[in-house]
């Protein structure tokens, strides 16, 4: 498929793709789902501006990185359908990538969420 090229052109190819990453990565429909519940948390427990900066920023990179994961096993799955080791620990080291992110974003929240929860008791 020729991708059209020219300003607008690269928003509706960038669209395509977000369309795409959400139909094929599950992990990214369950991060959408944590996301909200985050904001919503957010907003019920007052956190700070400061505080909402840095967590639209964790949550943004780490939607970036599912997406740049959900590309690699997309790519890698075209290149080679039959199983094969290097693919496989392409694979295994992009899923890290997130999972370590993953683990930074909960210490984040954690640190951000938690001394508001504790306050309630």
């Amino acid at each position: 498929m020729t991708k059209k090229r020219g300003f607008f052109a690269s928003f509706r190819n960038a669209g395509n793709g977000l369309k795409e990453a959400f139909h094929r990565g599950k992990n990214i429909r369950i991060f959408i789902i944590i996301m909200i519940l985050v904001m919503i948390a957010g907003y019920f427990l007052g956190v700070s501006t400061v505080e909402w900066l840095i967590l639209i920023t964790i949550m943004g990179i780490s939607f970036v990185a599912e997406v740049f994961n959900t590309s690699i096993e997309v790519l890698c799955d075209k290149v080679s359908p039959k199983k094969d080791a290097h693919i496989a620990v392409a694979k295994d080291i992009a899923a890290a990538a997130v999972l370590t992110l993953s683990i930074v974003a909960v210490i984040v929240g954690l640190t951000i969420f938690l001394p508001k929860i504790l306050a309630f008791f």
